[in-house]
């Protein structure tokens, strides 16, 4: 698995931290049952992490992000979809789930498939100010059926690009495309992470600003889910 290493030891605190990403998808791969979700996440071992598909499927009104959070200790700054996906059946969620001190700002609404309501929910650090979104796009899925849009998709995310300093999570694209519709964003991942019983693709990624550096980062081994998680552990730079 890919690992970045800039230091021999990094404390975590007010300069440090390590942000994780996984996209859960709904616990449907979770064969160990529910708390093992749970439990995977704890083990990420992140002062943020940010969750894709973070519900139980056919739970309109899912505590899956909840009871993460309640395992981390952390506080949890969620967007859920107004309306019911009748797919699954659940509401669209992301969630960033913080230890760190932060507060919620507003989110960051992107074109989506079916005229679904799709956000980005944003957090900005205490002392740093650094701003961070979680994100899950439509990506590949747009490009194949509705090319026009992915290509709104991508205009609007260059855009978001330059507004945060930290942009994770399920992008479902691949890294070229990724690494250049994000600049001035960097990515700190560089492997495949998808199928994750056999991963092949690189569509889950953690871009960072130039604000922070890169101590380590990691792919992980199969959690359970049809993704693998990502973690960095980042620092920040001396203004």
């Amino acid at each position: 698995m890919d690992e970045i290493s800039t230091s021999d030891t990094v404390e975590r605190g007010v300069n440090a931290f390590r942000i994780a990403s996984w996209n859960v998808h709904m616990g449907l791969h979770n064969d160990g049952g529910r708390n093992d979700i749970v439990t995977e996440c704890k083990k990420l071992d992140a002062d943020i992490l940010v969750l894709q598909e973070a519900w139980w499927y056919g739970e309109d009104d899912s505590d899956l992000a909840e009871s993460v959070a309640a395992a981390m200790g952390g506080e949890l700054y969620r967007y859920t979809s107004p309306t019911t996906m009748r797919r699954y059946p659940a509401q669209w969620t992301v969630a960033i789930i913080s230890t760190l001190p932060a507060e919620r700002i507003e989110d960051t609404e992107l074109p989506s498939m079916f005229g679904r309501e799709r956000k980005m929910p944003r957090i900005r650090l205490a002392g740093s100010g650094l701003v961070i979104a979680g994100a899950h796009l439509d990506g590949i899925h747009a490009a194949r059926t509705r090319p026009k849009l992915w290509l709104r998709q991508r205009r609007e995310f260059r855009r978001h690009a330059a507004e945060n300093d930290i942009i994770t999570g399920d992008l479902n694209m691949w890294s070229p495309v990724v690494n250049r519709d994000a600049q001035p964003l960097r990515n700190a991942i560089s492997d495949a992470t998808w199928p994750a019983h056999r991963p092949h693709s690189q569509i889950d990624h953690i871009l960072i600003s130039d604000r922070l550096d890169i101590s380590e980062s990691q792919v992980h081994p199969n959690m359970g889910s049809d993704h693998l998680a990502v973690s960095a552990l980042l620092r920040i730079r001396p203004t």
